[in-house]
C-alpha cells in the first residue's frame, strides 16, 4: 500500500467498513419505459471487518503523527485486516508455492520505507538464487 500518508487521513473522514446507505432517485427519465432504480451512494464493503473503527466525528481530531494510542489501533487493525486480505488472495494462486508475499506499507517519500522495500527485493533475490542453486529446498 502506498501512499500511506493519505490511507491515514481517509481513516478519519471515512468509515473502513460501511454497511451502506441507499438513495432514491427522484428525477424524470429520459424513456417512459425506464423505471426509477435506488441508487447506492455508498457501497458495502468491508463487512468482515472486526477491528476498531475510527470515530468519523471526534473532538479534539485525532492526531496523525503516531501519539493519539485510539488513531493508531484503527490505523493498525485495517492495516491487519487489508494484510489478510492479500494474503489470502495470494493463498487462492496456481504460484503461490514458488512466490513469497512481502506486503508493506509505505510513504514513497519516506526513505525508510524504502530501505525495507529494497531489503526485501535483496531477499527475494538471494532466496531464489539460492533455490536456483539448489541450496534451500
Amino acid at each position: 500500500l502506498n501512499k500511506n500518508d493519505l490511507f491515514r487521513k481517509k481513516l478519519t473522514t471515512a468509515p473502513f467498513k460501511s454497511y451502506g446507505v441507499t438513495m432514491y432517485t427522484d428525477y424524470e427519465l429520459e424513456d417512459d419505459d425506464a423505471e426509477p432504480y435506488a441508487q447506492p451512494l455508498v457501497e458495502q464493503r468491508n463487512l468482515d471487518y472486526k477491528g476498531k473503527e475510527c470515530k468519523m466525528i471526534k473532538f479534539p481530531p485525532y492526531k496523525l503523527d503516531g501519539s493519539d494510542e485510539e488513531f493508531e489501533q484503527c490505523y493498525n487493525d485495517t492495516c491487519d485486516y487489508i494484510r489478510e486480505l492479500y494474503r489470502k488472495q495470494s493463498d487462492d494462486l496456481p504460484f503461490k508455492k514458488s512466490r513469497n508475499l512481502y506486503i508493506h506499507f509505505t510513504t514513497s517519500t519516506d526513505t525508510k520505507n524504502l530501505e525495507r522495500i529494497m531489503e526485501s527485493a535483496q531477499d527475494v533475490i538471494l532466496n531464489t538464487s539460492l533455490t536456483d542453486l539448489g541450496a534451500i529446498i
